[in-house]
């Protein structure tokens, strides 16, 4: 077994982030305290607000972090605690789909739904964006 090392021997921190496209999502609203019907749990598919880029014309989400030293290291895959929007206890209706509604009123900004099924084993992620006007 060989331990990778990092130029040096120092320790070395990686993140990884979801980036979209434009600063502002094409699908946009008014209401401030939306009702969402999905075949996702609020688990599967939180809800996140998404960061404007600072240099350049995207959004961003970090959803990855790591440090790497010479004995060890870790990893973490997800969203964050502090990205998360946070909803109410999510009702299935007879058709099976959650009906989804955050908690608070949403304030102007950008948002999606962050499908993270399987984002732990590498699978690519979909993102359902929209913005509040």
């Amino acid at each position: 077994m060989r331990a990778l090392r990092p130029p040096g021997g120092l320790p070395e921190d990686s993140k990884g982030e979801l980036v979209l496209k434009g600063r502002k999502a094409t699908y946009r609203i008014a209401d401030k305290k939306p009702v969402f019907y999905s075949t996702w749990s609020a688990n599967d598919a939180p809800l996140v607000r998404l960061k404007p880029g600072s240099d350049h014309d995207d959004r961003n989400l970090k959803i990855s972090s790591g440090s790497f030293a010479p004995f060890g290291g870790s990893v973490k895959y997800g969203v964050r605690s502090e990205d998360k929007v946070d909803m109410e206890a999510a009702e299935r209706d007879a058709r099976g789909l959650y009906k989804l509604t955050p908690k608070e009123p949403l304030k102007p900004g950008e948002y999606g739904f962050v499908l993270t099924y399987g984002m732990a084993t590498g699978a690519s992620g979909r993102v359902y964006d929209f913005g509040v006007d």
